[in-house]
């Protein structure tokens, strides 16, 4: 592993220091896994441990990101449509997922040539428009904070039995846009 600016401070010094990402130093061991298969790019989450694993994996209250680099390097900000709405970001219990050991979930996909004639694509709530044409680098990334949860009814907070907690990033990957 090789330490850049796309890839957070934090995350390299835990690495350099005890040869482990932050997720693989808890006793549960999180990936982001990209797939490529001809010009689509899967990206899931996996519970690469022998334990359950519990997280909020939701787009209002915690989610996924996508950082994108232009083919100049430079970051490209996406939409979130959470701005223009009024949401809810109450970490409800009934959100709570528990991933079983080397279990995936499915985060997105995205289709190159898709991309090349919209010049668009979303991943997860974010929207990236107004791409051109070249290739671009991306680190899907997750951080796991939330530890409880709020009962719908009735309101009562309580723990979540098994939970992941960190920072996970994929390693970087490339985007055509032809």
């Amino acid at each position: 592993m090789k330490c850049s600016a796309t890839i957070s401070m934090l995350f390299c010094i835990l690495f350099i220091m005890t040869g482990q990402s932050p997720a693989e130093t808890g006793e549960q061991t999180m990936q982001i896994v990209v797939d490529r298969q001809d010009r689509t790019i899967t990206i899931s989450l996996k519970n690469a441990g022998g334990k359950p694993a519990a997280i909020i994996l939701n787009t209002y209250v915690q989610s996924p990101e996508l950082v994108l680099l232009n083919p100049a390097g430079d970051t490209v900000r996406p939409f979130d449509p959470r701005s223009k709405m009024v949401i809810d970001a109450t970490p409800y219990c009934y959100l709570v997922e528990t991933m079983k050991p080397r279990s995936s979930k499915l985060l997105g996909t995205i289709d190159e040539a898709s991309v090349s004639e919209k010049k668009a694509f979303e991943f997860m709530r974010f929207r990236f428009e107004g791409l051109v044409p070249g290739t671009y680098t991306a680190i899907a990334r997750f951080e796991s904070r939330i530890e409880s949860c709020v009962e719908k009814r009735g309101g009562m907070k309580k723990r979540i039995r098994n939970v992941w907690l960190g920072t996970i990033e994929s390693e970087p990957f490339e985007i055509h846009v032809r």
